[in-house]
């Protein structure tokens, strides 16, 4: 499924409604970006962000980086951050299962 993010006007309306499917998902669906400068951004979060990272939509946009980065087991960053990095440089589909340690919910 591919639409447009970037608010093209012909597409305004097909957007609203895949945003709001996407939002009302169960599991958690985000586009991530990594730009040039390896700048991170998420265009987009469904909601499930919260129930399972205890994280808001409007958590993504204040460096996320570091506050994924906290969430996840010491012993499982630098597996998470290479599989990353591979991903990226192979550019594949990124799947990954790592541990998080979240506020009110403990290691999950």
């Amino acid at each position: 499924m591919v639409f447009d993010l970037y608010g093209n006007e012909d597409c305004l309306e097909v957007n609203n409604f895949y945003k709001k499917l996407l939002a009302e998902m169960p599991d958690l669906l985000f586009q991530f970006v990594i730009d040039a400068d390896n700048n991170y951004t998420f265009p987009l979060v469904s909601k499930s962000a919260d129930e399972i990272f205890e994280l808001s939509a409007a958590d993504f946009n204040n460096d996320i980086k570091f506050i994924v980065y906290d969430r996840i087991l010491p012993q499982d960053r630098e597996f998470f951050f290479q599989s990353l990095v591979n991903a990226r440089k192979e550019i594949k589909p990124w799947e990954i299962e790592f541990r998080a340690a979240l506020p009110k919910k403990g290691i999950r």
